[in-house]
């Protein structure tokens, strides 16, 4: 008597998509390809790739413990050819992690409607993943190009940004039509609130919790972004959470959240107009991951 052996090969194509649908990028890059020439084209279809959620490439900000790709894991050769055609105009590195990344958007066809680039990954990844060794603070260009293959991107949440936030924003404004959340913690000067309500004046869910942020540059955004539902400055440091004028311009706004925000608490160099306030440093990483897990907790708040 014979016993029909099913092949992985052989599985119905609806249900490949559900299982396909309900992995993160990691799988879909390391492991599914792997089982099967099947597996591996459909692994390429688009939709699967909408989520390109990052945080994994640091161990700091792994929420589940699935599919994790530790930072010392090589490609395996067998994959590299199909990897190498499809980043070889992107100019492929030596460091796994930023391989991975440069595959996740490619294959997202421009469908991905999320992106997460997580604290300490930022710096490496924006010299190597965009400019490489001609890596220029505020250089437009990279960024141009990242944001022309994520034009679906609806939701960035983005670790300490540097100098990069102008030209990030230039990109998000000129190819992202329908984004709508920004969540990020920095240093928000007068210069960066200018440059969230001159290029995205439309931002409907927009988290600075834990940034630096003095009052004269949260009333630029409150008094710019007219469109806002959400607006997240809690725990932050350069205003006060009681602040009248603030809070009857923000009144208008669906949830506004400022608890835990106080003008003198850990700042370093802030710049108030003439005036600097020295302190300690808070924890950009800590707000980072808290960010994330409120999203993935409480996705409402955001779609």
């Amino acid at each position: 008597m014979s016993v029909d052996v099913r092949k992985w090969e052989d599985m119905n194509i609806d249900c490949l998509t559900n299982v396909f649908e309900r992995v993160g990028w990691e799988a879909l890059t390391l492991h599914l390809p792997l089982v099967c020439k099947s597996w591996y084209k459909v692994s390429l279809y688009p939709q699967f790739w909408k989520n390109l959620d990052f945080k994994s490439l640091h161990p700091g900000y792994i929420v589940s413990t699935k599919c994790i790709v530790d930072e010392n894991v090589w490609l395996p050769d067998d994959i590299m050819d199909p990897l190498s055609i499809e980043t070889r105009d992107l100019e492929l590195f030596v460091d796994p992690d930023v391989i991975m990344v440069k595959v996740a958007i490619s294959r997202s066809c421009g469908m991905a409607t999320k992106l997460v680039v997580p604290f300490c990954f930022m710096e490496d990844w924006v010299e190597d993943f965009l400019m490489s060794r001609s890596f220029h603070q505020g250089d437009e260009k990279a960024f141009m190009k990242l944001f022309s293959m994520l034009r679906s991107l609806e939701v960035l949440v983005l670790g300490p940004f540097d100098g990069y936030f102008w030209a990030i924003l230039v990109g998000i404004s000129h190819h992202c039509k329908n984004f709508l959340a920004l969540s990020t913690n920095g240093y928000i000067y007068e210069e960066e609130a200018s440059a969230i309500v001159e290029l995205l004046p439309s931002i409907k869910y927009l988290k600075l919790r834990g940034s630096r942020i003095s009052h004269n540059s949260l009333m630029v955004i409150l008094d710019g972004c007219k469109e806002l539902v959400l607006l997240d400055v809690s725990d932050c440091t350069g205003f006060d959470a009681g602040d009248e004028e603030i809070l009857n311009l923000a009144s208008r706004i669906k949830i506004f959240i400022s608890e835990g925000s106080s003008v003198g608490r850990y700042f370093d160099y802030l710049d108030f107009g003439d005036d600097y306030y020295f302190g300690d440093y808070g924890s950009f990483e800590d707000n980072f991951r808290d960010y994330v897990e409120d999203y993935e907790s409480g996705p409402i708040y955001w779609l």
